[in-house]
C-alpha cells in the first residue's frame, strides 16, 4: 500500500501525453516479445526499472490495469537501483528488458555490452539541481559534496552536465562526488546535510523548493539535452524477433 500511495503521489507532475507514449511504445514492445524470453508455462516477463518516479508510471500502470495478462504476459517488475546496476544485470541475463536512462546504456554499448536502445522517449529532463540552505550561487559549491544515485548512471550525468552549465569542474573545483542512493535516499541526504548538493526530479525537489531549498538550476530551463528514460532489450533479444525494433 505505501509502494502504491508513493507511486500515486510521484506520478502527477509528470505530461500525460509522455507517460501516455511511453505505454504505448512499451506494450507495442512487449506485444512482440519472442516466447523463448519468458518461461514457456507461464509466460512471465522480467523487466527492470530503476525509480520509483512519474517516469515509469506506464510499467505500474500496465501491471496494475492488467494490460500484460491482456497479451498472455505475466510480468514481473523488479527495482534494481541504478541505471549502471541494470546494465550489468541484463548482461549477465538477469533481465531481459529493462526501462532506465540512456546514457548509462549508450556508456555499455561503446564498451561492448550486447544491448540495444529501442526506444528513448525524451531528449530533455525535467529535474533540478538543488542544494542545501546557505549555498546561493554556483562558486558556493566549490570543495562542496555532490550527491548521485550511482557512478555512471542518470542523476550522475545530468550532475556533470548541471555543473558544466553552471561553470564549474569536478577536479578543479575540488568537489566531492558521493554515491548515496535513488532519489528518496538523495532527498533525505540533503535535508540531513550529508550533501550539499543534487539533482532530484520534480517530485522530490518540489516540496524542498516550497521549504525554501535553493534551486541552482532548472533543467527544463536550461535546455540541456540528454538521452533520458529509454527501452532497452538484450541483443540477442531483438536478433530472435526482428519485428521487436520496427514495431517500437
Amino acid at each position: 500500500m505505501m509502494v502504491q500511495e508513493q507511486r500515486d503521489e510521484e506520478t502527477g507532475p509528470y505530461s500525460r501525453f509522455q507517460i501516455g507514449l511511453l505505454t504505448f511504445g512499451l506494450l507495442a514492445l512487449l506485444i512482440s516479445v519472442p516466447s523463448g524470453v519468458y518461461a514457456a508455462a507461464e509466460r512471465r516477463l522480467q523487466i527492470g526499472f530503476v525509480s520509483f518516479v512519474a517516469v515509469y508510471a506506464p510499467l505500474w500502470l500496465a501491471a496494475d490495469r492488467g494490460f500484460f495478462a491482456q497479451e498472455g504476459l505475466d510480468p514481473e517488475l523488479i527495482f534494481i537501483g541504478s541505471a549502471p546496476t541494470m546494465v550489468a544485470s541484463m548482461i549477465a541475463r538477469e533481465v531481459p528488458l529493462a526501462s532506465t536512462a540512456g546514457t548509462a546504456v549508450l556508456s555499455a554499448v561503446t564498451g561492448g555490452a550486447p544491448l540495444k536502445i529501442l526506444a528513448t522517449f525524451n531528449n530533455r529532463v525535467g529535474s533540478d539541481l538543488m542544494a542545501r540552505p546557505g549555498i546561493v550561487r554556483p562558486e558556493d559549491l566549490r570543495g562542496k559534496r555532490v550527491g548521485v544515485q550511482s557512478m555512471g548512471g542518470g542523476i550522475w550525468m545530468q550532475a556533470l552536465l548541471a555543473l558544466e552549465r553552471l561553470g564549474l569542474d569536478p577536479i578543479r573545483d575540488r568537489l566531492q562526488i558521493q554515491v548515496i542512493g535513488p532519489q528518496p535516499q538523495l532527498a533525505k541526504a540533503l535535508e540531513a546535510g550529508a550533501i550539499d548538493v543534487t539533482v532530484l526530479p520534480t517530485a522530490f525537489s518540489q516540496p524542498l523548493k516550497a521549504r525554501g531549498y535553493p534551486v541552482l538550476l532548472e533543467f527544463l530551463n536550461a535546455n540541456i539535452p540528454l538521452t533520458g528514460t529509454s527501452l532497452i532489450a538484450l541483443k540477442e533479444t531483438v536478433e530472435q524477433s526482428p519485428q521487436l525494433a520496427s514495431e517500437c
